[in-house]
């Protein structure tokens, strides 16, 4: 939140330290706000720092807690589950799944965090330098809010298509594999291995959308239509 809140005050200093150049004010004036532009980026590159330190320690926390609750679970399954999902599946799930939330999550957070505090300190500055401005730039804000609300609820759908598609594609895969003795008895390889490609192509698609409504929600909604309100 620190970082955040020097964040979004840097930008003020460093607006007034210009103006101060630019219209040939006293140089009192322009080295106290040199010295508050400096001060105030080299706290931000501090905190900065110490926020990713901070968040890769809860990260790693995190992490090993959810390890931990995945394996004591995998413990209190019955056998016959264990043997028909394979011990190597589930290590390699324990390994690979749980490494992607953690790290998901811990970046998330930061993001989430880091954003929150640089909106509430720019909005406190421009409220007072003036009330007046501040409600005419917020006029987009419903506007935006929507936007990024329908485009966020399509990525999701469009993401799950995806990962569900890639899921059929690595189940095929994973039962001709298990079956590799009659695969290689009746030589259905290549058939094999365009049925597989047909699978990969659903993925594809999907990815090709999920693109495209990433492209319009970031360039439209958050590009944009912001830019339009402050021009009216």
């Amino acid at each position: 939140t620190a970082s955040a809140g020097i964040a979004g005050w840097t930008p003020l200093v460093y607006a007034q330290m210009l103006h101060t150049l630019i219209t040939y004010g006293p140089f009192d004036e322009f080295f106290g706000e040199l010295c508050q532009y400096f001060a105030a980026t080299s706290l931000m590159a501090v905190t900065k720092g110490l926020r990713s330190a901070i968040f890769l320690y809860i990260g790693a926390r995190f992490s090993a807690r959810l390890r931990a609750a995945f394996f004591r679970n995998m413990l209190r399954q019955e056998l016959d589950f264990v043997n028909a999902a394979g011990a190597s599946s589930l290590a390699a799930r324990l390994a690979a799944d749980v490494s992607l939330l953690g790290a998901q999550v811990s970046t998330n957070m930061n993001v989430v965090l880091a954003q929150s505090g640089q909106l509430c300190v720019q909005l406190g500055l421009m409220l007072s330098i003036s009330w007046k401005l501040t409600l005419c730039a917020a006029v987009v804000v419903p506007l935006v809010v929507w936007f990024t609300g329908y485009y966020g609820s399509r990525l999701q759908q469009v993401s799950r298509k995806a990962q569900s598609a890639l899921s059929g594609a690595n189940a095929s895969a994973a039962d001709v594999l298990q079956e590799m003795a009659s695969v290689k008895a009746f030589n259905t390889e290549a058939m094999h291995v365009r049925e597989y490609t047909i699978l990969l192509r659903g993925f594809v698609t999907h990815s090709a959308q999920l693109a495209w409504l990433t492209f319009l929600s970031s360039g439209l909604a958050l590009g944009i239509v912001p830019n339009l309100g402050m021009c009216v």
